[in-house]
C-alpha cells in the first residue's frame, strides 16, 4: 500500500534519465546535424535538393524537442522537490539541481555547436561577435528554464498553503487527505495556470516564443513593405510558424512531464532511486 510518505518521495530516475538523453540529443545536433545542414547550405550543388530544408526542420525538431524536455524536468522538479520538503530546507534546495543540470546540458549544447562550426569552416571566419550571439542564445536558454523552475515552485508554495487547510478540514471529518500530488497530477486538462508543473512549462513556452516574435518583428521592419504577394504571404507564415514550434515545445513538455509525474510512486514500495522518506512529523503536507 502507497502511504502518504510514499506520495512525498522524489523518484529521480526518470528525470536523470531524460536528462542524460538529452545531452546525448544535443551532441547529435550539434556535431552531425547542423555541420551537415551548414555544408548543405553553403555548397551550390546541395541547394536545388531537399536537403537543406530537411536538415533545416531536422535541427529545429532536435532543438525545440531537447528544449521541451528540459523545461518540463526542471518544472517538475520545482513542484516535486518542492512539495516533498515542505519543511526540510535541504530537500527544498535539492530540486535546484534539477535546474543546474539542464542549465549544463544548455550550455554543452551551445559549446559543441560553436566548436564543431569553426572546425567545419577551419576556424578562418572566427570572430568575437559569433561568439558573444552563442553566449546570448544560452543565456536566453537558460532565462527559459529559470522561468519554469520560478513559476513551479512559486505556484507550489501557495498550493501547500492551501493543502495545510485541507488537511485539517479533513482531519476534522475524520477523512483521510488524499494528499498534494493527487491534486497536481493526473492533470484535469491540456492547459492550466493553477497547475504548478503545467503553468511552469506554459509560462516557459511563451518565454521562448517572444524573442523569437521579437526578432521576426525587427526583421521585418527593417526589410520594409513587402515587394509583392509572396513576401506579403511570407511575413505571416513566419509568425506562425515560430507560434506552432511554441506550442510543439509545450506539448512535448506536457507530455514528458506527465510520463515524470506518473512513475513517481511507481516503486514506491522499494527504497532505492528515491529520496529519504520525510519524519513522521510530515505524512501529510503542510
Amino acid at each position: 500500500m502507497i502511504t502518504e510518505r510514499d506520495r512525498l518521495r522524489v523518484n529521480t530516475r526518470p528525470m536523470i534519465i531524460l536528462c542524460i538523453a538529452s545531452a546525448a540529443a544535443a551532441a547529435l545536433l550539434s556535431c552531425v546535424i547542423n555541420p551537415l545542414y551548414i555544408v548543405f547550405t553553403s555548397d551550390i550543388v546541395y541547394l536545388q535538393t531537399i536537403l537543406p530544408t530537411l536538415f533545416g526542420i531536422l535541427s529545429d525538431l532536435f532543438d525545440n524537442m531537447i528544449s521541451a524536455v528540459l523545461i518540463a524536468v526542471a518544472a517538475a522538479a520545482a513542484y516535486l522537490f518542492r512539495s516533498a520538503g515542505d519543511g526540510q530546507s535541504k530537500k527544498r534546495t535539492a530540486g535546484i539541481r534539477y535546474l543546474i543540470l539542464p542549465c549544463g546540458i544548455i550550455f554543452l549544447k551551445s559549446l559543441l555547436n560553436f566548436l564543431a562550426t569553426l572546425v567545419l569552416q577551419g576556424f578562418v571566419t572566427f570572430e568575437t561577435a559569433d561568439l558573444v550571439f552563442t553566449l546570448v542564445n544560452c543565456a536566453t536558454e537558460w532565462l527559459i528554464l529559470a522561468v519554469a523552475f520560478i513559476v513551479s515552485s512559486a505556484l507550489t508554495r501557495a498550493r501547500l498553503e492551501r493543502t495545510s487547510r485541507l488537511a485539517r478540514a479533513y482531519a476534522t471529518q475524520g477523512r483521510e487527505y488524499p494528499g498534494e500530488r493527487a491534486e497536481v497530477y493526473p492533470f484535469r486538462g491540456f492547459f492550466s495556470v493553477k497547475n504548478p508543473v503545467l503553468s511552469g512549462i506554459l509560462w516557459a513556452s511563451l518565454t521562448l516564443l517572444l524573442p523569437l516574435v521579437i526578432s521576426r518583428l525587427i526583421y521585418d521592419i527593417s526589410l520594409g513593405a513587402p515587394a509583392d504577394i509572396d513576401e506579403a504571404a511570407a511575413i505571416p507564415i513566419g509568425y506562425l510558424s515560430d507560434l506552432f514550434w511554441s506550442f510543439l515545445v509545450y506539448t512535448a513538455g506536457f507530455f514528458t512531464a506527465s510520463s515524470i509525474m506518473s512513475l513517481q510512486n511507481a516503486d514506491a514500495s522499494e527504497g532505492k532511486d528515491q529520496e529519504p522518506e520525510a519524519p513522521d512529523s510530515m505524512e501529510k503536507p503542510v
